[in-house]
């Protein structure tokens, strides 16, 4: 206000855009926040959210977190339909309005459970971009001290700066390592300490504050029942179904410059049932590669079918955590990711979809 003219980018700024800087940055001391903005004017001409985030990226590193800026979307993610029409309703939530509407408190967090390849962690990501909130990615060895009390220390500071920098999220990629059952316990009672520590902080402040926890599991049993409950949504990202498998088809070949309608994708989808999103992803490349090194101008369907052939599907290495996950479902803790029903038979034709329901 002081330098009419010298800076017509800040001049031009709306409420809203103001309101978006201030979020950007959240978690700062005040004296943190008017030298980062001089900083940004002084070096951009404009109070510019990318240079701020970047800038608050490296403080946040220096605390031992990493500040999750995603470029991925809900788009990038194949199926899923249940999770998506959950994150749907969730969104809004975290809005002066829906407390004027009258919910008590803000969502406190979501589970994404299933083995390795099938989306958690990228489906964690996309959710990050779309809740429109700053996530914080704390890695376990990031909490856990080798010092008696060190563990409880880490966590302190971490959930000091959840009530500062509130609504945030906070994401836990393979939260079991952190949180879950450990099978020997010989830390003098610092796990037990650190799991107290959350489930203190979820129940009676992160609803209030608006901190949102995102955690990502291979093995829900090593979960207590009592953490596990304290989260809005728990889903059981299972292995795509044909539809979610040919979504996942047209996404990975768009991204590698190929364009799903040259291909029989009906055959592709049939071949890979009990694929997961990352079998899929690695059949193919495997494809592409098989073409390029042979002198092929593009990838063929034979190409794609013999790397199907010559890629192990994750049901085969990880079917007994995947029953004991949908064992969760059945039971009511979580609910299915998917709105269709994996098949558990080697033909995926529309006939016996009644039937694979059942079973």
């Amino acid at each position: 206000t002081k330098r009419k003219g010298d800076y017509p980018l800040i001049e031009a700024m709306e409420q809203m855009d103001i309101e978006t800087v201030a979020t950007t940055c959240g978690g700062l001391s005040s004296v943190g926040i008017e030298n980062l903005l001089c900083k940004s004017i002084a070096l951009t001409k404009n109070l510019d959210t990318d240079y701020i985030l970047s800038e608050k990226a490296k403080k946040v590193t220096e605390m031992g977190y990493k500040l999750l800026t995603s470029d991925t979307s809900m788009d990038d993610v194949g199926g899923l339909e249940n999770m998506k029409e959950g994150v749907r309703l969730l969104k809004p939530r975290f809005s002066t309005e829906a407390k004027d509407f009258g919910f008590i408190r803000m969502p406190t967090g979501v589970i994404f459970a299933g083995v390795p390849g099938t989306g958690k962690t990228l489906t964690a990501k996309a959710l990050a971009k779309e809740l429109g909130i700053n996530i914080l990615e704390v890695a376990a060895h990031n909490l856990k001290n080798q010092y008696v009390g060190g563990s409880e220390a880490q966590v302190a500071r971490l959930l000091a700066t959840c009530r500062a920098a509130a609504p945030i999220g906070i994401m836990f990629d393979e939260a079991e390592k952190m949180l879950g059952k450990q099978d020997r316990v010989s830390d003098g009672g610092a796990h037990s300490a650190v799991l107290g520590q959350f489930l203190n902080f979820m129940s009676e402040e992160a609803g209030e504050l608006g901190v949102f926890f995102i955690f990502t599991a291979n093995d829900m049993s090593k979960f207590p029942v009592e953490l596990v409950r304290r989260f809005d949504l728990r889903y059981f990202v299972d292995l795509p179904s044909a539809k979610g498998r040919e979504a996942i088809f047209n996404i990975h070949l768009s991204k590698r410059k190929h364009n799903g309608e040259d291909y029989d994708l009906k055959e592709l989808v049939r071949l890979t049932n009990e694929y997961s999103g990352s079998d899929i992803e690695q059949a193919i490349e495997l494809g592409m590669s098989y073409a390029f090194v042979n002198g092929k101008t593009k990838t063929e369907q034979e190409d794609f079918i013999k790397a199907i052939a010559n890629t192990v599907p994750t049901a085969k290495t990880y079917s007994d955590q995947i029953a004991n996950m949908r064992r969760w479902v059945t039971e009511g803790t979580m609910v299915p990711a998917n709105t269709d029903s994996i098949s558990l038979t080697d033909d995926d034709d529309e006939d016996n979809g009644s039937l694979r329901n059942v079973i």
